[in-house]
């Protein structure tokens, strides 16, 4: 499993489209896709291809972030919503990926709840 928040939600979503043998589990929280003008979001994948027969399962949680420190200003959570848009374009049925949107939660706070949420969604409890 590899989980990454801002950057390290960056680098967590470019392991995962350019090298998604390396885990089976991504927590994705509030990734800085903006980085290099979105470029990451327009990458091919691996991931997305019929023959991809590694099961994977993806979360990708984010806050209310707004505008991204760039000189033109992108929306996080825009971003999030591309990026998981684009996972589920995969072709293959081992891939799975769910969007948590966090509206109470920000860039400073959303780490905590996110990975709690994403653990109770990747681990479900066996019913009793």
């Amino acid at each position: 499993m590899l989980i990454g928040q801002s950057l390290g939600g960056l680098l967590a979503a470019e392991i995962l489209l350019k090298h998604p043998l390396l885990f089976n589990k991504y927590i994705i929280i509030s990734p800085s896709l903006w980085w290099n003008n979105g470029s990451l979001l327009d990458q091919p994948s691996a991931l997305l291809a019929g023959k991809f027969a590694q099961k994977t399962d993806v979360y990708v949680g984010v806050g209310k972030e707004g505008l991204t420190p760039t000189a033109n200003p992108r929306v996080m959570e825009v971003d999030a919503n591309l990026l998981v848009d684009k996972i589920k374009t995969t072709q293959s049925k081992q891939v799975t990926v769910q969007f948590d949107y966090l509206p109470q939660e920000d860039h400073a706070t959303i780490m905590h709840l996110a990975v709690f949420n994403a653990l109770r969604l990747l681990y479900p409890l066996a019913a009793h």
